[in-house]
């Protein structure tokens, strides 16, 4: 602990902290240590208070130690992402993404550590921009691989701007799961956080973005919670990009466990609004 037994702002007990040697480790109610000989260079950031917290991209590598492979992808949405999921369950929408894709593939591809592997692994399936934990849900069921339970789409781009209205009514949209060359959206229907909500309900901005010449595929909740109408519509988005789904026998099984995984990560209070 640090003097005064304070700590960083957000931090929950117990806290887990990295030690240097065996004679350092500390075991208390409110403090877990475990020895690491070495750290990356530049994987530290000064938390105040005296302490010293991972950054995102060590964080990620370090809980590439213990996490299963989807719970890891996950995280990475999070972290590339505009939304926090609080320790509660609570989501935060609007947030300044902490890392890349990209710083993320470089921190990992340098480093060295019993955590390497699984986040290169892990890393290959994170996309950048997602504001939302259903949106992170819908692009990894569409988009992860088939031997991972996903469909195995191409990836979209993750609100992806889109210039409405004319020269008269200039504006922008964020599509929330949109492929630009195949003019396609997938828009999630939620009261969940959205950067251009504000602009008016989820009705006009659908006109707005068919307007702007894209094919849009309105994704319910029951769509996502339930296989065959998910199906139905992962079915629908590969036609439109041209895409002919080739799953195996076993694929039910296998891409319930990878929604059941899902749930079971992002669920909170207000998920499925």
């Amino acid at each position: 602990m640090s003097k005064g037994d304070r700590i960083p702002a957000g931090c929950t007990f117990p806290l887990q902290t990295i030690v240097g040697a065996k004679s350092g480790r500390v075991t208390r109610r409110f403090v877990h240590s475990r020895i690491c000989a070495s750290v990356p260079d530049q994987s530290m950031v000064d938390a105040g208070e005296g302490f010293l917290a991972p950054c995102p991209e060590y964080c990620f590598m370090q809980m590439a130690r213990t996490l299963h492979l989807v719970e890891l992808v996950v995280l990475g949405f999070e972290l590339c992402g505009t939304y926090v999921v609080m320790p509660g369950g609570k989501t935060v929408y609007g947030k300044p993404s902490l890392t890349t894709v990209a710083k993320l593939r470089s921190f990992v591809e340098a480093a060295r550590g019993p955590g390497r592997p699984a986040a290169l692994r892990a890393v290959a399936f994170v996309q950048d921009g997602s504001a939302s934990p259903m949106e992170t849900m819908l692009a990894m069921m569409l988009c992860m691989p088939v031997r991972l339970g996903g469909f195995g789409l191409p990836r979209p781009s993750l609100n992806h701007p889109v210039s409405v209205g004319g020269r008269r009514r200039g504006g922008v949209r964020y599509a929330d799961v949109c492929w630009p060359e195949a003019g396609l959206i997938c828009e999630y229907d939620s009261d969940e956080f959205h950067p251009d909500r504000q602009y008016g309900n989820d009705a006009q901005r659908r006109n707005e973005l068919r307007f702007a010449g894209y094919s849009v595929i309105e994704v319910r909740k029951t769509q996502v919670l339930y296989y065959e109408p998910f199906f139905a519509m992962a079915r629908d988005v590969a036609s439109v990009l041209g895409k002919r789904l080739r799953l195996p026998k076993d694929f039910g099984e296998k891409h319930v466990g990878l929604r059941l995984r899902l749930l079971g990560r992002l669920r909170n209070p207000g998920l499925m609004g």
